[in-house]
Order: structure tokens, then sequence, then C-alpha cells
């Protein structure tokens, strides 16, 4: 399960940004897709991710406009253990999530069809401050070469 040298050299740049663990769940609030500062999130028009706690699962509901102008609501609600999670709306055709903390301000999403196929490998982190959020997308169970999209989300 080897990770490219240029992929974990980039991810240990991102996760040099100075991540300190906080009092509450980083992950946890709004955050709203910034175009001007994802390189590579031509498809989308707007994103806004909401993400707060229930009964101890991480809640997601995600509302997006893509670069045609079509509206679409993705959700699920999931712990970080590596366990299968439905997921509810995506028009990838992603059914399952299963997601693994890395760190205490980073995590690995591995976005599944329904017969569990990983099709998709998200890294998210937190900056220490807690305004900006990054996550790097790769095609496929496991991160190769560079990613293929990168999405920077700021805190609202």
């Amino acid at each position: 399960m080897g990770i490219p040298a240029k992929a974990a050299a980039f991810v240990a740049v991102i996760a040099s940004l100075s991540f300190a663990q906080r009092a509450d769940e980083p992950f946890f609030g709004v955050w709203k897709l910034n175009l001007d500062k994802s390189p590579s999130s031509p498809i989308m028009q707007s994103q806004v991710i909401s993400l707060i706690s229930e009964d101890g699962l991480f809640v997601m509901i995600e509302d997006n406009v893509t670069a045609k102008g079509t509206k679409y609501r993705v959700t699920c609600k999931l712990a970080l253990d590596g366990n299968d999670y439905p997921m509810i709306g995506s028009t990838a055709g992603i059914e399952l999530i299963a997601g693994t903390r890395l760190g205490p301000n980073s995590a690995v999403f591995k976005a599944k069809k329904k017969d569990g196929a990983v099709v998709g490998t998200y890294w998210m982190t937190v900056s220490n401050d807690g305004k900006m959020r990054i996550t790097l997308f790769w095609a496929g169970a496991e991160p190769s070469g560079p990613p293929a999209r990168i999405a920077v989300h700021d805190r609202q």
C-alpha cells in the first residue's frame, strides 16, 4: 500500500501547515468551496458542505451546483472507523463511504460503489487555525501520482 513519493511529499507539505489538535472537532462546521484557491475544481459552480455531530457520528450535508448549473445534495452519516456507511445523492454512483482519521486534523475517505469497489480516495486536512480545509482526490483505491482534483474550502 505504498503512496508515491511525490504525493506523500505534497501531503507532508500540507500537513506541515501546522496542525495542532483543537478542543473541538476540526471538521465540524460549514465549508464553502473557494474556486479561486481550487486549481482543479472547474466541475462545480459552488459547493457548501455542512458537517455536524449526531449520536457520535459525522453527519455530512453537501449542496452542489455543477458547472452546468445542475443542483444536487449528497448526505451521509459516518464514523472515522474504516467501516462502510451509506451515501445518498451522489451523481457519480457512489453508494458507500469509509473514513479513517490520519491525525487530529486529517482523514482519508474511500468512496465505493454498491459492490464495494473503491472508485475514489479523498485525503482531507483542516488548517491549524480551522479556517481552511484542503481535499485531495485520486480516482481508484490507492493514491497514485498527483491528485486528479484539489479542492480548498473556507470555513463560513
